[in-house]
């Protein structure tokens, strides 16, 4: 997924290519965005402790989708409301770096959280 991540950014930044939102509709765009980026956060709080790999892998993958998302968001927003050529490849950027930084650490604790859960369970 971050191969794909990547290639995406790299458009981006490369074409300064987004999505263009008609009107107002990029309003609840961020409102529903930000509602997914709330949502997972706080059932990946609420579930961690439960001795559930599969739900845990779901929990995380709800959140690298909605850190997808808020980069998605990130990319139409700036476009669509004037951000300097600098400032757009900056952000763009850092934060593709932070989204990809982010997969990799959940596909790490998908791998490693059933180890260490098998381990002590022995």
């Amino acid at each position: 997924m971050n191969g794909i991540l990547f290639g995406i950014v790299m458009l981006a930044v490369a074409g300064n290519q987004s999505v263009h939102y008609a009107g107002y509709l990029i309003y609840a765009v961020a409102a529903y965005t930000f509602y997914r980026v709330v949502m997972a956060v706080i059932t990946l709080v609420k579930y961690r402790h439960w001795n559930a790999p599969a739900l845990m892998a779901s929990k995380l993958i709800s959140l690298v989708t909605a850190l997808v998302s808020l980069l998605s968001l990130e990319i139409a927003m700036i476009l669509q409301f004037g951000g300097d050529g600098e400032f757009f490849q900056t952000m763009t950027v850092l934060t593709g770096i932070g989204v990809g930084v982010g997969i990799s650490v959940a596909g790490i604790c998908m791998i490693s959280i059933p180890k260490r859960k098998t381990s002590r369970s022995e």
